[in-house]
């Protein structure tokens, strides 16, 4: 940066001096100017005008605002459109448990009904009404107790004693259904420990270690390993393996093509 004291002296030292200040500060100011934009086409690149993968776009980058009307506007009802399949439940034949809704009295007389036989003839049947509730039974770990027992033999009165489980090996210890849920959560979920222990204990009161799921996340490992090895061999056989994580946007979301 050059001081006032500095300039003034070019000034002084005649017009020969000035030109070449102002060449040398007209060159440096083109440089400045084609680096400024270079650093700005490399800054706009993302996937839609480059050969860069969508994972590298900024999750900040301004996204192209779609020119198709909102719902409610355009003379469309909010909410499916006609002919749209929706989702719903329905009704099983056989529910998991019936509550039957008795009357206490006759809406017609006031007459109490209890006692009463109901009607089972083919007009009534028909015109029964059934609504069916899809709930969570309660959430609660089921203890099994396993005890080994001691027989004596009648024949030479010696004593054998039965054996547990091969899975049962400690007095207290999780089941395969608690410690898959837990690596579920940790390996699919990609919960963290403290919230894979938290949610377990906010649903179940218990929660398993850390350590106990790191032993069962290895076991499951060392049990997928002959998958794993039969679809890396079929891998190996295919021609064309895309692992550049190319994907595009459809519906507002962005997809991977594999």
């Amino acid at each position: 940066m050059m001081t006032r004291q500095d300039i003034l002296a070019v000034y002084e030292a005649g017009p020969e001096a000035v030109v070449a200040l102002f060449e040398q500060m007209q060159q440096r100011l083109v440089a400045l100017s084609a680096r400024l934009r270079d650093i700005e086409a490399r800054l706009g690149k993302d996937s839609h005008n480059s050969h860069k993968p969508p994972s590298s776009d900024s999750p900040f980058r301004k996204q192209t605002k779609s020119l198709r009307p909102a719902s409610g506007t355009g003379g469309k009802k909010p909410g499916a459109q006609p002919g749209h399949s929706g989702q719903t439940l329905c009704q099983v034949a056989r529910p998991d448990h019936r509550q039957s809704h008795r009357p206490s009295a006759c809406v017609h007389c006031g007459h109490a009904l209890d006692g009463v036989q109901s009607r089972t003839d083919p007009e009534l049947a028909a015109s029964t009404h059934r609504r069916q509730v899809f709930d969570l039974p309660p959430l609660a770990l089921r203890v099994t107790e396993h005890e080994v027992l001691t027989l004596t033999c009648p024949q030479c009165h010696g004593t054998t004693t039965g054996a547990f489980p091969d899975a049962v090996s400690q007095p207290t210890q999780y089941g395969p259904g608690v410690l898959a849920l837990a690596v579920y959560l940790r390996t699919y979920q990609l919960l963290p420990w403290r919230r894979t222990s938290e949610l377990m204990q906010d649903l179940f009161g218990q929660a398993p270690c850390q350590a106990t799921v790191a032993a069962a996340m290895e076991t499951a490992s060392a049990a997928l390993a002959p998958v794993e090895e039969q679809i890396r061999a079929a891998i190996h056989q295919i021609p064309v393996v895309h692992f550049d994580e190319t994907g595009l946007r459809a519906e507002a979301k962005l997809h991977w093509l594999l």
